[in-house]
């Protein structure tokens, strides 16, 4: 009896360490990635497809780089887009809120034209900062 209730205990803290993402057919889970600097891994859900000149969110989670299911507490995240074809960002800043369940949403995207964009993430704890660069490439 003990031992199935340490199992239980192991089972219950895992699955609230990785909360699961509910993805709808509007959403797609984008290919997370290593910060460079290698102590975190971000990954994001954005629309799908992502849509060209209108204003869209994205959730991201910053994640403990060696088990990717750890949510990192305390860390401050900004994304920023950017065209590095045409060397501008997007019109808009989009703005960053913490969410319950320790997932960060970008609100106010706006990638308005064709072609390769980059989400350059910021992830600041404390004074140490680490980035990770995303491509999306949008055609019309």
């Amino acid at each position: 009896m003990q031992l199935i209730c340490k199992i239980f205990v192991i089972a219950v803290v895992h699955f609230a360490a990785s909360p699961v993402w509910a993805l709808d057919d509007q959403q797609q889970r984008l290919p997370g990635r290593h910060t460079k600097e290698g102590s975190y891994y971000i990954e994001y859900i954005a629309p799908n497809p992502i849509p060209l000149n209108s204003i869209f969110s994205i959730r991201f989670r910053v994640l403990d780089a060696e088990d990717k299911r750890t949510i990192v507490k305390g860390v401050k995240l900004v994304v920023q887009p950017w065209m590095p074809d045409h060397n501008h960002g997007a019109a808009i800043e989009p703005r960053f809120f913490k969410l319950s369940d320790g997932t960060i949403e970008g609100q106010g995207f706006l990638l308005h034209m064709e072609g390769l964009w980059q989400l350059r993430a910021y992830a600041t704890k404390g004074r140490k900062t680490e980035h990770a660069v995303f491509d999306i490439n949008l055609e019309p």
